[in-house]
């Protein structure tokens, strides 16, 4: 009975050390996507040289619904200023995933074309 409950514990030991080495080898296999992730995020002014949080980087982590990068870069590029109250409404509602439309909604111009883009390329930006 003793020399069973040995060899459960040798065996248990063993396993104990193989996960580790497998969860390491992939924690370092991943290290480089994690740099590179940072270093975006450095270049981006959403942390410091000491990977401390700046204020982009505040206020990133406050939007939970939508692509918190592609929205914070454009409420610091001040990009709805010159739009009204239901205009910004629009144009963030195109960032929140809906499963299933029923049908495609309707657009004003103003919408449509936002910032200075048509479906054939580029038209005169807003003053």
């Amino acid at each position: 009975m003793v020399r069973d409950q040995q060899e459960v514990s040798r065996i248990m030991q063993e396993l104990l050390c193989y996960t580790i080495e497998t969860q390491t080898d992939q924690n370092l296999a991943l290290l480089p996507d994690y740099n590179r992730r940072v270093e975006v995020l450095e270049k981006l002014e959403y942390i410091n040289q000491e990977v401390t949080v700046e204020l982009k980087g505040r206020v990133a982590c406050e939007i939970n619904s939508a692509n918190k990068l592609v929205l914070t870069e454009l409420i610091f590029e001040n990009a709805f200023a010159d739009y009204d109250y239901s205009e910004i409404v629009a144009l963030l509602s195109c960032f929140i995933f809906q499963e299933r439309i029923v049908e495609e909604p309707k657009l004003i111009s103003t919408v449509f074309f936002p910032f200075g883009c048509s479906d054939s390329g580029f038209v005169e930006n807003r003053a």
